[in-house]
């Protein structure tokens, strides 16, 4: 099923032409991990493309800066969208095509049922436990491809439970993350007077924020003094959520203590200032922002659903709280308020000393050229 007669060897490194699929590069984590994975297989000396179909150009620049190959197809209805797609690849005639995120991952297998010859990766980036038509349609075309990878090991067991038949097909990757910019920078957790948290996450349902709001109160009355910046972007599907969220701000009173900013390209610099990270979401696979923030030396407070008890250890680095319990969270960081600032520091490090074990970008692109050849 797939033509490697256009791989040519390089010593002993056969060169690849490759095509990654995605619908947009939005600012988004699958979308960080997809022009990671480009630059690193253009670090390897292989030819890349990045393919991509909706008006979202967050991360152009990095593929501009990383001298990644890319095409921005304007479509308008699906039909046209896959003629162009079709089009593109069928002329770039790539040895593999690695596809993210649903729409792109369906576009894949439905370039291989023309008869296009390509290896094909699809890569499973949401949780299967919530089915509909849309996602068993899409697994049902995962049959014409090589490999199925789920970047949480959650979701790679759902996959098998629901759909047996694809089991031959799954390799998990988890997420990397680029340690050497994901850095520390100054210390953390040295100002007891104030807890600085970081949220980073589409401003959406599942990221479960109304009720962080009503923890972040409860803390407030418990005497912890923390201050809440949440970083990402409203969803258009959802843009009622984020002015219900700040409704709620508003009305418990912490609207100057709790505030909203759109999505940074610096996000770093906000990791470096922070004291914690907090993820408070209803669900998570094997959550970016988690690696980028333990890479940067933080302490991680969670709600313990997916991979993120794979990523943070019961106070080693962090806490774990039920996504649905506010008290829960609100003990939490009674929690991790009463550390001394040595403790906190020594819990930062325990991050990022894990971050260094499992979200090594050699790793990564290792695990992905393995399914290439």
């Amino acid at each position: 099923m797939w033509d490697s007669s256009l791989s040519f060897h390089v010593g002993i490194v056969v060169c690849m032409r490759i095509v990654c699929i995605i619908d947009s590069l939005g600012s988004g984590g699958a979308q960080r991990q997809l022009v990671g994975l480009a630059a690193l297989l253009k670090g390897k000396g292989h030819e890349v493309k990045v393919v991509y179909y909706h008006d979202v150009h967050f991360f152009r620049t990095f593929l501009i800066e990383h001298g990644v190959d890319y095409e921005y197809l304007t479509a308008g209805h699906k039909f046209m969208k896959f003629c162009k797609v079709y089009q593109t690849v069928k002329r770039y005639r790539p040895d593999v095509v690695v596809a993210y995120l649903d729409g792109a991952t369906m576009l894949g297998c439905l370039l291989r049922l023309t008869g296009l010859r390509f290896r094909l990766i699809v890569s499973e980036r949401s949780l299967t436990e919530f089915l509909n038509w849309k996602r068993r349609i899409k697994f049902f075309l995962y049959r014409w491809s090589d490999f199925i990878v789920p970047n949480s090991f959650a979701e790679g067991e759902s996959i098998g439970r629901y759909f047996p038949g694809l089991k031959n097909k799954i390799r998990t990757i988890t997420n990397f993350v680029d340690m050497e910019y994901f850095s520390p920078g100054a210390e953390h957790g040295t100002d007891s007077q104030k807890i600085k948290v970081l949220c980073v996450g589409r401003i959406s349902v599942e990221k479960n924020i109304l009720l962080f709001i009503r923890a972040v109160k409860r803390i407030r009355k418990l005497g912890v003094p923390i201050e809440v910046k949440w970083f990402g972007d409203s969803s258009q599907r959802t843009p009622e959520y984020y002015d219900s969220c700040l409704s709620e701000c508003r009305r418990l009173g912490i609207d100057r203590i709790f505030t909203f900013t759109p999505a940074a390209n610096k996000i770093r610099d906000e990791y470096r200032l922070a004291d914690v990270f907090c993820l408070p979401s209803l669900y998570e696979g094997f959550s970016n922002v988690i690696c980028e923030a333990m890479s940067c030396g933080l302490p991680v407070i969670c709600s313990r659903v997916g991979d993120n008890p794979v990523l943070v250890s019961e106070g080693k680095n962090g806490y774990l709280f039920s996504p649905d319990r506010p008290e829960e969270i609100a003990d939490c960081f009674v929690r991790f308020y009463s550390l001394s600032p040595e403790e906190r520091i020594k819990m930062g490090a325990c991050s990022r000393q894990f971050a260094e074990q499992l979200l090594a970008k050699e790793k990564f692109v290792a695990q992905y050229l393995e399914l290439f050849y």
